[in-house]
Formats: structure tokens, sequence, C-alpha cells
């Protein structure tokens, strides 16, 4: 099975290995985060995007804010395990044994005792196909972006990052990803990405206008801009503009 990745909401509670409490100052409800299987880096990055965690920490007690929260831990968490490489998470957040997502917008607790959150990981997805082009001559791609390695999202935007700065170096200012081919493959656990860059003509500096008053003499601030008219723009001469 292969679809178009895109982030499993629904949420079902699925029984669990591994679990751990959180140590936080003590508050109105109380707040459980468990995860299966657990990582150090996993359990540090759940805890830092969850915002109801965070509304422990800081002893909220309405519980509509209580509630808001957990309703966008949902998004947030599944972010947060993208980075990592797990694209087919399951997310259950149980309001005192009631799952988050199916408790009406206009029907709101009175009170929140507990909060469980559990996570399923599922399987760590690597790289099927890792793809980007054209590249510049001389374009560094990340070692990290090669078939086989774990598919986190940070490892596919710094690709994209260094695809585009190739051709910023040697003079297309307003090179972009144009293209974004990204599938997931469930029955594998593998993501195939492939990235398309439209380079755009490369370019010089024209003349450069000094507008204002300073104290500054207009050489000087020539002299620090460091632009030349007639150069070919490069990614030290400053940002350019590339919509």
């Amino acid at each position: 099975m292969k679809d178009r990745l895109a982030p499993p909401w629904t949420a079902i509670r699925l029984p669990l290995l591994l679990f751990f409490f959180f140590s936080v100052p003590s508050a109105a409800f109380e707040l459980s985060l468990r995860i299966d299987p657990a990582t150090p880096d996993l359990k540090r990055s759940l805890a830092n995007a969850s915002l109801v965690l965070t509304a422990k920490r800081e002893g909220v007690t309405n519980p509509q804010d209580i509630l808001a929260a957990v309703q966008a831990d949902y998004g947030r968490l599944v972010s947060a395990l993208y980075e990592h490489g797990y694209y087919g998470p399951v997310v259950s957040i149980l309001v005192d044994g009631r799952e988050a997502s199916a408790i009406p917008p206009l029907s709101h607790p009175t009170g929140v005792s507990r909060v469980d959150v559990i996570v399923s990981t599922g399987p760590l997805f690597r790289l099927g196909t890792a793809e980007i082009a054209p590249l510049a001559a001389a374009t560094m791609l990340p070692m990290t972006f090669r078939v086989g390695l774990p598919a986190e999202t940070s490892v596919i935007r710094d690709a994209a990052l260094a695809g585009v700065d190739g051709w910023r170096a040697v003079g297309h200012a307003k090179a972009q990803i144009d293209r974004q081919d990204v599938a997931a493959d469930h029955l594998q656990a593998r993501l195939d990405v492939r990235l398309g860059i439209a380079p755009g003509p490369r370019v010089r500096f024209g003349d450069l206008n000094i507008s204002g008053d300073s104290v500054v003499r207009d050489e000087r601030i020539r002299r620090i801009a460091g632009i030349s008219s007639g150069k070919v723009f490069d990614l030290g001469s400053g940002p350019i503009n590339s919509q």
C-alpha cells in the first residue's frame, strides 16, 4: 500500500508495552505520556511538542484551556514523530478516559482530573528514493539524504536547502524548490522523496541606489555593502527575494 503523505488524524487506543510518567509540579489534573517504543530523543521531542504537558507544568486548571491544548496536541505530536521518521503513528489522548477528539466542541467538560497521552510510533521509515535535481556543480547534499537511511523530515529540508543554495552560490539568486513528490509506502515502511529545483536565471547586480539621510558618506556605504555593479550574485552578497 502506497499513499501520499498525510497526517493520520484518527486516533485509537492500542495496548502499549512501555510507558513513563513525567515528574511535574502539582496541578489540578494528573498527566501521563506513554510511548511505544520510547527513546530518550523521541521522549524529549514529544515532551517539548506537547501543549498539554506545558499546561500541566504551568498549573493550568481551566478545563477549556486544557481541552484546547489536548486537541492541538494531536497535530503537534504527529509532526514531532515525522521529524524522527515515523510516518504511521497512532496518537490517542484520553481526557478522564474519553478520547479528546470525540468530545463535541460545544460540550466541554466542567473539570479535568486526568489526561493520558498514548503514542504508538509505528515503524521507522527509511528513504526508498532520495532524489533532488537538477543540481549545480559542486553541490554538497547532506550525507543523511541517502537511500536506506532514516527518512527524517529535517533531512529532507536540509537536502532541499543545500540544493537551492548550490544554485544560489553560482549566481542563480531566485532558485527554489518547484516540485515535491513525497509518498509513503506503509507496507515497506519506506518514504520516496523526489524534489525538483527551478534554478531561474543567472543574475548580476545592477546599480546600487542609496537614499535617505546618513552621516556616513555614500562611498563608505558602498564599500560596506560590498556590492559591485555587474558582479554575479553569490550567497555572500546578501538576501534576494526569491518570490
